[in-house]
């Protein structure tokens, strides 16, 4: 009914049709838990538009807001039904790989990388006769390997995309291995 209606409402992202930030949040805290439940892992993709700011600057906000809708698009089309794709923040989508370790993890997110890429891609921005090929830097964090909390998933992956931005952006890092023990 209507209720139902303004509820999924409050827990989507205006503009991209993807859950917000607080769903994604209190997704993951539920995602995480289960996974803790039935000893199962779960990945997180932090990603990021990198050539978004380009496009806003050149073509205006318009442009980049349909840049955006696109890549949320195509990000939500080409993970499982059960994986959750949100937006984080201006030009950053987080996607939870539910029951996913690492490696397919990373296998998943240098398939997006790929797809968002190729020159057909409805991601890429196309102004009048211009088009801005888009690309994308994304970071992997995964729990139990990474981190045991949220919060800690998240900066891992956080991280992990910092990473892949230093080294020039369209990539896909992963969080590395601790060196000090868990609990220090």
């Amino acid at each position: 009914g209507e209720r139902d209606f303004y509820k999924r409402l409050s827990q989507l992202d205006g503009l991209t049709e993807v859950y917000n930030r607080r769903s994604f949040e209190e997704l993951l805290t539920a995602e995480m838990s289960r996974s803790n439940r039935f000893r199962r892992p779960l990945s997180v993709l932090m990603i990021d538009l990198d050539q978004l700011k380009v496009v806003n600057d050149s073509f205006g906000h318009q442009a980049g807001d349909t840049v955006l809708r696109q890549v949320a698009w195509s990000l939500k089309r080409s993970v499982r039904n059960c994986d959750i794709v949100a937006r984080y923040g201006g030009d950053e989508f987080v996607i939870i790989l539910v029951e996913t370790g690492k490696a397919d993890a990373v296998t998943t997110a240098q398939r997006l990388n790929r797809l968002i890429t190729k020159p057909t891609a409805k991601s890429n921005a196309q102004v009048n006769d211009s088009v801005q090929p888009m690309t994308i830097s994304i970071g992997v964090a995964s729990y139990p390997t990474d981190a045991t909390e949220t919060e800690g998933l998240v900066r891992r992956a956080d991280e992990a995309l910092y990473e892949a931005k230093a080294s020039g952006g369209n990539c896909v890092r992963s969080a590395q291995p601790r060196r000090t023990p868990i609990g220090e």
